[in-house]
């Protein structure tokens, strides 16, 4: 039987490491958002996968890369409550933060991150979740 690494909870600021956090589920367990930080990117195949457990009903849950040299390149798709089809938000050639609100730009029991450490300076990432109000982009450009 091969091993399932038990997932881990978060509900506070983070530094991801590779070997801790790493091929395995991360799972959001606070309606307080914080800052969890990747680490730098190398392209050796890493993957982080952030499931949020609880509505982030203070604050914003920020995914945000290590230096300012990585990006994020990749999608999110979204279903929204306003009845049209859902929402698909492209990272930008500068994107390096994700961000949601609980709201806008999703954090809703559910959501799912997933970020590969694809290449040196680049980070894969994909985005389902479910907004609300005004739908927004969670990606943006603030660390580089």
């Amino acid at each position: 039987m091969p091993f399932v690494p038990q997932p881990i909870a978060l509900t506070a600021a983070a530094t991801l490491t590779k070997k801790a956090h790493g091929n395995g589920l991360i799972v959001w367990n606070s309606t307080t958002g914080a800052a969890v930080t990747l680490p730098a990117s190398s392209g050796d195949g890493t993957k982080f996968e952030i499931l949020i457990n609880k509505l982030i009903g203070s604050g914003s849950l920020t995914v945000v890369v290590a230096n300012a040299t990585d990006v994020m390149a990749g999608v999110a798709l979204t279903v929204d409550d306003d009845g049209v089809p859902a929402n698909a938000w492209a990272t930008s050639a500068t994107s390096d933060t994700i961000t949601m609100d609980g709201s806008t730009t999703g954090g809703k029991v559910g959501d799912k991150i997933t970020l590969i450490d694809m290449a040196t300076g680049f980070w894969q990432v994909n985005v389902l979740s479910n907004e609300s109000g005004t739908e927004a982009t969670p990606f943006s450009t603030t660390i580089s």
